[in-house]
Order: C-alpha cells, then structure tokens, then sequence
C-alpha cells in the first residue's frame, strides 16, 4: 500500500480548495467541477492530492494557508511522522490568507522537500556549495518570507550551517532541474522569454498542477511503506513474480556458460535507476518493450547496492528493503518475458556503512576499492545475498558483474586479489552455475585482468576507441575545443609529442589562422612552427599546473598564429621536451577544419602528412582512416586473448560516445555503426553504453532534446505512464541494421 493511507485522504478531504487557510480572496462562479479532466489534474486526484469535485473555480487565486495544506498532504506521503515538522516550521504560513505567489509557493515546496528530505539532485553530481547565482535569472528577487520565520533553522541544518546562498536561489535552481518523471513538466513552467513570473498570483490549477509535479519528481514521496530485513535473512526470490512458467517457457535467448559468453548477444545499458550515485527512479516495462521491438535481447543494469535500502536509507548498511528486492525480481520476470537477458552490473563498491565508495566524479577506480576486511565483508554478503535469492534461475537469463570499471592500485594488489577471491569462492558456494563478470575500462590494467581471469571471470571489455570521439577527452584536455570526423583519418601522435617527427600540413593552408592544442608537456617544452622550412614561431608553453610526475597539464588555451598567404607546407615540431599535442585547428578559406590523433601509443609509427582539403575535410597522404581491424587490434584483442588464455568468457560490456558536446548526429551514428560492424565481424556479443542518460543517447526520456546536432527525434510509441520518450532516429537506425533480421 502506498504512503497515501485512508488518513491522509481524509486529511486531503479537510484540506479541501474551498476551505483551507481562510477566506477565499476572490469569488468565482465557475462550474463546481470541470466535465472532462486531462491526466495531469487526473493524476493529482488519484495520488489523493485532491478529490475531483475539489477541482472547482480553477481560475481562482490560493491563500498560503491553501497552498501550503495541500503541501501538508504531501509531506504526509512521504511520511506522516514528518508531518510535525513541516507544520512546525509553516505555522504562519498554514494560518495566513495572503494570496500565495510563484516565488512563495516555491520556496514553501522547497522548504517542505528538505523537510521530507528531497532537496538536493538526486544525480549526486552538483557541487552546491560552489554554484554561484548571482548571473543567473533568478538573482535579485529574493526578499524577506515572515510567513516563514524558522526556514533558517532546518535550512542551515541541512547544508552545514552555510548562509552564503540564499534558499530561495537554490530552490530556484533546485526546481529548475526537478521535472516530473511522468510529464517532464517544472513546477512552474517557463514563459515564452524564458522568465518564471514570479510575482503573480498562483491559480489553484496552478497549485494543483505544480504539487502533482513535486509529487512526481522523487519516488521517495508515493514508495510503498519499506519492510526492511537484514541482508543475511533474505530468502529466494518473489515466485509469484518470476513463476515456473515464466521460466519453463520457451526462449530465444542463447545458453551461457563460464567458458563462452554468446556473440548473439545484442544490448544496451540502463543506468538511469538506482544506480548507485542516488539515481533513484522505478523500473519500467516499456524500457523492455523497446528493447524487444528493436532486436535487443541484453540489458547490462548498472546498479547501485545502496539503493537496496530505498527510501530511508537506514544508517545500519546491512538492511535492505524487501520491496526492493521484489521491483528487482519485476524486472528479471519482465525481461525473460521479452527475451532479453539481464545482467546485473555492480556500480560501485560499499563503505562499511552501505553506501557506495564515490565522493566525485572523477575519482580514480583504485580509490574506490574496498579499504579493510568490513568493507570487503559488506559487498560480499550483497553478492551472497543475491547468488542466494536467484539461485536455480539459468544464466541464460540472468548473469552477475561484479565490478564496474575498478581495479585496486599497486600498493595493497595482493590483498584486494586475495579478498576479491574469498568473495567469487564465497558466491559459488552458494550458486557454482552463476555466471561470473568483471568490466575493465578501455587501457585496463593487465595484471588485474589476469587475476580475475585467473578466478574463472568472465571480462567485459569496454573499448572507448578512439578514445578522443569516444569520451570527447584527448587524453589530455577536455576536448571540447574539437569537432570529430567519422571515418577518421589515421594519425599516429607518438612521435611527434616525444620530438622524432612533425606534424606536417599540406593543401588548402595558406593564409589560414593555425591554432594548436598541447594537453600536456614537460616544464621546459617549446613548440615550433616551420612554414616551407623557415621558423614561423616558436611558442613557449602556457601557465600549467604541474602533477607529481613533473608534468605540465594545460587548459584549453590555445598557441595561435598566421600561416602566410603562399606557404606550402607546415610542419610542427615539439621541442626540447616532449609535448603532447592532441588537436590543430586550422581555419581558413575552407572553413574550420579540426585535425585530431587517432592515437598516442609509444609503438605508434611516424605520421603521415596530412592534407587539409577544400571542403573542410582532411586526410593522411595514404587515404587510410580508423578501421575495424585497428578497433579490435589496439582496443579489443590484447584483452580478448588474456580472457582466452584462462578459458572464460569475454564480451563488448559497453561502448559508445559519452563526449559533453554537439557534435552532429551523423558522425556519432556513424562512428557507433562502425563499432558494432567491428564486434559483428569478431564474433562478440555487444552492450551500448546507455538505453537513456541526460540527452547522450539512445531514448530522450530525462531531456528535451538529444545532445547531438542535427537529431531526429521521434515518438518512441512506449506507455505513456511511464512519461514522456523520444527516440533519436539516425542512431536507432545504425543500430536496427544489425539487430532486426
């Protein structure tokens, strides 16, 4: 049952439109109820916001004390103990017949989510105590709330006793990125010129409309009451959900076993749910009817142990909520019925406290490996608990990743391989048929590879090749100062970053702007430009910060300078010591055109000449580009051969393009078209990054538009309960090509 008890509904009842907070401050004699609602305002009714013949004169302005009951009845969904609280600290609030505006009422939202403890992006990515506001469009409204007298108190409890910030400029920010999960709608919508009018009034559609998506933004406020239970005491799986017929059913799905990993295979990620950076979001079965309609039969869930303990997060990290457990067993039942396998992938591994070992981004895997005995202890009687509950279900259906992309450092090596074998026997004792799998990053470690491989684990091998397009990261930089091309001409950067060779330039240069990027060099490095063998500059490197190692990382400042109107040929020499130079930019009569390195390996050979072309494009004076057999060679087989060598499986566990840019939809697709050609034609079984994330990929179901230039969008044609999803055309179809008959 959901949070929404008989209680609260009459609360709602007593809270009515028509009767909270006061006097009215203005009459209407609308219709008492609208003949026909639309699913938003039905929605409203059926979460017990309000009742349908509530929704009268819906033009009319709200007190605060009306807006504020409705909020009361919300806070209550997520718990009745919170209620006090809440009532508390809107006291006034509560009791006050002043007409409520949009900046009141989203700051009284704002002040209720921190009381039922929804105030921060769940993504766990921002940083807030170091966004400034003061550009942004809501700066300058803030003034004084006396209907709020105490907000300070839980205010400054929540972020650390930090004032610097105005509440009312991180609830502005907060609500900005807080849609509904169903409508994609913001409480308040923007305006035509991209203002929220925050001074007028707030209608009771307004009101209505506004907590329905408040209600909808976080699962934690409509979670059925949790049943939590020791990790240790979970017992088997949910048969009423995954029944015997489910699994005696026929399947097209192909036969696992430890030695060979199917190259049937054909799949995408979902890391949008519970995936252990407090992504919090419900599983849904339209993501499996996409899946099934379009030829995928695998899905590598990324998953975050934590989130077994939804929507309280008790501190002790060994309970787990049982409902949890069961929306698991959901998705499994539902993938089988779809033939698609799942393939549970652990995220990150958990502190002795049970919550997952990440405090940024951009944390280094050997950080974030277990550091002492309890910590192992606590992610092995996860693994358990899981081997125990799905024991008996086939791994045709159903395999377990242990480890996503973390490998330890050398410093305690043997340990973490010591542990990390206590833990794999201590899951086989349970389940000797799990299939077992451990992902490596593009450029792993080999000697934690062997180790796994070593302990009969499978590999997933996530080959992001070349790296530059892939991650949009040259290694160096950010990349961001570049647009790629696909097919990409090969251009080796090994020899000309260590001083052996140039990079030199021919065709359509001349009288162009010359703008080179150096990632990273040594203190004293120089870089010189030579037009037709005479020195043209020679550039001192930029201000850098320097790392233990002695070298010298840079920004994305550029050295710039003139190519002469009749020169030739360019060459760029690094001096000195070495240079990595990652991107050269030339802009001239042909436009921009961004020359980028296929690679950066100390076994790469020489560079080719290349020639900068009048359309824009360039090329190396041979006509080669980046092909399947340089994917597999330089990204795939030294892996696959270690994987082969212990006899266990290997597969593509992701790839794809993560890059933070707008590179045009034609050159993604075709670059992840090449891939999959590349694992098709080496027999491997394959998984895309992600079904859906942000506007990166495959599904628009958390954005409004896809990341990339140029896209084509179209309605998925999934359950619209299950919100809003668009599909980007160009890269469903490159990938349609090998999955449809």
């Amino acid at each position: 049952m959901k949070r929404m008890l008989s209680a609260l509904l009459s609360f709602a009842l007593m809270l009515s439109l028509t009767a909270c907070g006061g006097t009215e401050p203005s009459v209407d004699s609308s219709p008492a109820v609208p003949t026909a609602l639309d699913d938003e305002l039905e929605r409203a009714v059926s979460y017990g916001l309000v009742s349908a013949e509530e929704l009268t004169n819906l033009d009319a302005t709200v007190t605060y004390g009306q807006f504020c009951g409705l909020l009361t009845g919300v806070v209550a969904m997520r718990g009745e103990e919170l209620v006090p609280a809440w009532e508390e600290l809107a006291a006034a609030a509560l009791t006050s017949e002043e007409p409520v505006q949009r900046d009141d009422a989203l700051l009284a939202m704002f002040e209720a989510s921190i009381i039922m403890g929804i105030d921060r992006d769940e993504s766990g990515w921002v940083d807030w105590e170091s966004v400034s506001s003061t550009e942004d469009w809501w700066a300058g409204v803030t003034r004084d709330y006396d209907l709020f007298p105490n907000w300070q108190d839980a205010y400054a409890d929540g972020y650390d006793g930090n004032l610097d910030y105005s509440i009312f400029d991180h609830a502005a920010w907060h609500f900005e990125k807080t849609p509904s999960v169903v409508s994609g709608l913001l409480p308040f919508e923007p305006e035509e010129d991209w203002t929220y009018g925050f001074d007028q009034d707030v209608s009771r559609e307004d009101a209505v409309r506004a907590l329905t998506r408040l209600i909808e933004s976080n699962a934690k406020i409509t979670e059925p009451e949790p049943s939590y239970l020791p990790v240790t005491e979970v017992g088997g799986y949910d048969h009423s959900i995954i029944t015997d017929a489910l699994l005696a059913a026929e399947t097209d799905l192909p036969e696992v076993n430890h030695a060979q990993l199917p190259s049937e295979w054909k799949g995408v990620g979902l890391s949008c749910c519970k995936d252990g950076r407090h992504i919090y979001r419900d599983f849904r079965e339209s993501d499996l009817d996409f899946l099934e309609e379009n030829g995928f039969n695998f899905l590598r869930l990324f998953y975050g142990f934590d989130t077994l303990r939804f929507p309280d997060y008790p501190e002790d990290g060994r309970l787990v909520n049982e409902n949890e457990l069961k929306e698991l067993d959901q998705l499994i039942a539902w993938s089988i019925g779809h033939g698609v396998h799942i393939q549970i992938s652990m995220g990150f591994y958990l502190d002795e406290s049970g919550n997952c070992k990440i405090d940024e981004p951009n944390d280094m895997p050997e950080n974030m490996m277990p550091e002492n005995d309890a910590e192992w202890a606590i992610i092995s009687d996860y693994w358990t608990m899981l081997a125990r509950r799905y024991a008996g279900i086939p791994s045709r259906y159903l395999t377990f990743d242990l480890s996503n992309e973390i490998e330890p450092d050398g410093d305690d090596f043997d340990y973490q391989a010591e542990k990390l074998g206590e833990m794999v026997a201590a899951i086989r004792e349970i389940d000797g048929e799990r299939v077992l799998l451990h992902s490596f990053a593009g450029n792993p470690g080999v000697e934690w590879m062997e180790v796994t491989t070593s302990l009969g684990l499978s590999v997933g091998c996530h080959p992001y090749y070349p790296q530059n397009i892939s991650t949009g990261d040259t290694g160096a930089g950010s990349g961001s100062y570049f647009t790629p091309c696909w097919p990409m001409p090969i251009l080796p950067a090994w020899q000309i970053s260590t001083r052996n060779a140039p990079l030199t330039l021919q065709g359509e240069i001349g009288g162009s702007e010359l703008s080179i990027h150096v990632g990273k060099s040594g203190p004293n490095a120089r870089v010189e430009v030579l037009a037709d063998g005479e020195l043209l500059r020679s550039f001192e490197m930029p201000d850098s910060v320097p790392d233990e190692n002695g070298e010298c990382w840079y920004g994305e400042e550029m050295l710039t300078v003139q190519i002469p109107a009749d020169a030739a040929e360019v060459e760029i020499w690094a001096r000195d010591e070495d240079a990595h130079i990652d991107t050269v930019i030339i802009d001239g009569s042909a436009g921009r055109t961004a020359v980028i390195f296929s690679s950066d390996q100390e076994d790469d050979p020489a560079p080719m000449p290349v020639t900068i072309h009048s359309d824009g494009t360039y090329s190396n004076s041979e006509n080669t580009v980046v092909s399947p057999e340089d994917i597999y060679n330089n990204a795939i087989r030294p892996y696959q051969e270690i994987a082969e060598s212990h006899g266990v499986g290997f597969m593509i566990g992701e790839f794809g393009v993560f890059a933070d840019a707008d590179w045009d939809i034609g050159t993604v697709a075709a670059y992840q078209s090449t891939m999959v050609e590349t694992f098709e034609q080496y027999g491997l079984g394959w998984c895309f990054c992600e079904l859906y994330n942000a506007g990166k990929h495959l599904l628009i179901r958390e954005a409004g538009e896809s990341q990339w230039a140029n896209a084509t969008l179209v309605d998925a044609g999934l359950d619209p309960a299950d919100g809003p999803a668009l599909v980007v055309e160009e890269m469903l179809e490159s990938f349609r090509e090998y999955t449809l008959p």
